[in-house]
């Protein structure tokens, strides 16, 4: 596995399969992909299929300045942001189990032809999380006789 792979949360031990997470930007797309919402659709179709999460469903909106569309299936999803004046895609890729986002992400980047691309991928735990090492634990607690300082943004109302 490449070193851009977070893992934010330790996993517990009775804690089983996790799911993998890209953030992509595809840069230098052709303009006739970034306007063509049947062409995302299909390559997000096809890229959860060889992901292993055929998509079920499958839903598109005009965003001007380009489009979205978003695909899913029972333990997955897929969505893809497009921005034509920047020849750029952005997708967020979820998969569960023994699906495989990273994969889905290749057939995206094999289908759309960018001229480069960035990538950050995240493996979250399913199941309980195992809480941090005790020198790292806080308590999170209100007091509600604290005063915090006025910051000069704050709104008062007047008196």
């Amino acid at each position: 596995m490449s070193d851009d792979v977070i893992t934010p949360l330790r996993p517990s031990r009775s804690s089983h399969d996790g799911s993998l997470h890209v953030l992509a930007a595809l840069h230098g797309v052709a303009e006739t992909a970034l306007g063509d919402a049947a062409l995302l659709a299909d390559a997000l179709h096809e890229a959860l299929r060889h992901a292993g999460a055929p998509a079920a469903e499958n839903a598109q909106q005009a965003l001007p300045p380009g489009i979205a569309v978003l695909a899913w299936s029972a333990s997955s999803h897929a969505i893809v942001h497009t921005w034509p004046s920047c020849r750029l895609v952005r997708a967020d890729i979820v998969t569960c189990g023994s699906a495989d986002a990273e994969q889905a992400l290749q057939v995206l980047i094999l289908r759309l032809q960018p001229q480069w691309t960035e990538q950050v991928m995240v493996r979250w735990p399913t199941g309980p999380i195992a809480p941090p090492s005790a020198p790292n634990r806080r308590r999170h607690s209100r007091n509600p006789t604290s005063q915090l300082p006025v910051s000069p943004l704050s709104f008062r109302s007047p008196s």
